[in-house]
């Protein structure tokens, strides 16, 4: 799981920018809070909330049978399993992105749900605002 570590370390860089923290103003869970607000009730800082999920091997999860998959969580959860195989590759390929790719899944944890907003334009967002 080097590349998550890799990749957590390169996200959190990017959450010391403004910018990239107004990411949380942006998005909204489904009681209609930005997730700023729900850091804020949670008493956590960006970085230190994204390093406090559990990010575990899901080598074995249906989803991460697709090339396409490389995280997967569901809202509100904690746990993020990593696709270790297709992660790691996108990491060594694309570190930004992949670094990105880890902001998305948070805000999942956070509360915010999909479809709406599409999966990609979470992402776009991300990599939007955080510079990537």
């Amino acid at each position: 799981m080097g590349a998550v570590r890799r990749a957590l370390a390169m996200a959190a860089g990017r959450l010391e920018r403004a910018e990239c923290r107004a990411l949380y103003e942006d998005f909204r869970d489904s009681a209609g809070a930005t997730l700023a607000e729900r850091l804020r009730v949670e008493g956590a800082a960006p970085a230190d909330h994204l390093r406090s999920l559990h990010w575990q091997n899901g080598a074995g999860h249906p989803l991460c049978r697709s090339r396409r998959v490389f995280l997967v969580t569901r809202v509100g959860s904690r746990v993020v399993l990593v696709c270790p195989e297709q992660f790691g590759d996108l990491a060594a390929r694309q570190p930004g992105f992949a670094a990105g790719l880890l902001l998305h899944e948070q805000l999942h944890a956070l509360g915010l749900g999909e479809n709406p907003p599409a999966s990609e334009d979470i992402t776009r967002r991300v990599l939007s605002r955080c510079g990537w």
